[in-house]
């Protein structure tokens, strides 16, 4: 499936995206679905990495950014990726790279795509 018909695709199931761009360039996607069935829990999924871009951390970047935003917005949790073994080595990636990709204090489970954020403590 090429780009076009991505973005299409993304757009004909209303999904919401957050696009990764190097100097004005496209290069990822990530499709985000905030109607879960699970209440309070941000669905997402790395869709494309253009692939002059692939293996250079886009990935990790454009999953932590989502996983920030879902907190920034007060999401208990993200459920990111669809449990294949490429989700995984991404979230593993986000989880060892943490502070440097600017989520630390967050609990990454690669093995399910699950992401928690610890609840504030009260005064």
């Amino acid at each position: 499936m090429g780009k076009n018909q991505i973005l299409n695709y993304i757009l004909k199931e209303n999904f919401d995206c957050l696009l990764g761009f190097e100097e004005k360039k496209f290069v990822a996607c990530c499709a985000v679905n905030r109607n879960t069935k699970e209440k309070n829990v941000l669905s997402g999924w790395l869709i494309y990495i253009e692939p002059s871009f692939r293996k250079k951390g886009c990935a990790k970047a454009i999953t932590a950014e989502l996983a920030k935003r879902a907190q920034r917005e007060g999401f208990n949790s993200a459920k990111l990726g669809a449990g294949g073994k490429i989700s995984r080595r991404i979230l593993a990636g986000v989880k060892k790279n943490a502070k440097t990709l600017g989520v630390r204090g967050i609990r990454v489970q690669p093995k399910t795509g699950n992401i928690t954020y610890p609840r504030k403590r009260r005064k």
